[in-house]
């Protein structure tokens, strides 16, 4: 049950930055809010996210 609430968590959380980060690129908007979504790299969030996966799923075998 774990597993599902962390993998809606993070699809939610790529699927909110992406369109965010579309609404930025398209209107050009600079302000405070946006500037860490410039900054957002996706490649390194893939890699965090497969590490708590694999965090997520050890502790659930052993316990």
């Amino acid at each position: 049950m774990k597993d599902t609430g962390f993998s809606v968590t993070v699809a939610l959380l790529i699927g909110s930055v992406e369109p965010l980060g579309l609404l930025d690129a398209e209107l050009k908007l600079s302000r405070d809010f946006w500037t860490p979504l410039e900054n957002f790299n996706l490649n390194s969030v893939g890699f965090i996210v497969v590490g708590l996966f694999v965090v997520t799923r050890m502790a659930a075998i052993t316990i």
